[in-house]
């Protein structure tokens, strides 16, 4: 049973990555299980699995210098916007991961 929720949930954050541009493959398979086997037990709702994801992808796409960061990044700013209007994602928690997107872009200068 926790399985099956388990498992849906999973099913619900790789269905949101194309808002991102992105797909389980870029993201990398075993790499987004274990970021989600981070997450899940945080209560995390599926959006906010996908932003996390999202934001690891840029991470790793800033670092490695991929053009694909600036699309992801822009992209990445309207689904915050429109999420935290409907509420399912903690402003928080997004609050915190700019920070962060912040710290890797000026690493790079």
């Amino acid at each position: 049973m926790i399985f099956n929720r388990r498992k849906k949930w999973n099913g619900q954050v790789a269905s949101l990555l194309p808002t991102f541009d992105l797909t389980i493959e870029i993201v990398g398979p075993m790499a987004a299980l274990e970021a989600l086997d981070m997450v899940y037990p945080k209560g995390f709702s599926p959006q906010e699995g996908a932003l996390y994801l999202a934001y690891l992808t840029y991470s790793t796409f800033i670092k490695e210098g991929d053009a694909r960061a600036d699309n992801l990044k822009n992209r990445i700013g309207f689904a915050e916007e429109d999420w935290i209007a409907a509420g399912r994602v903690n402003p928080k928690i997004v609050s915190t991961w700019r920070e962060k997107a912040k710290i890797w872009e000026s690493a790079l200068r």
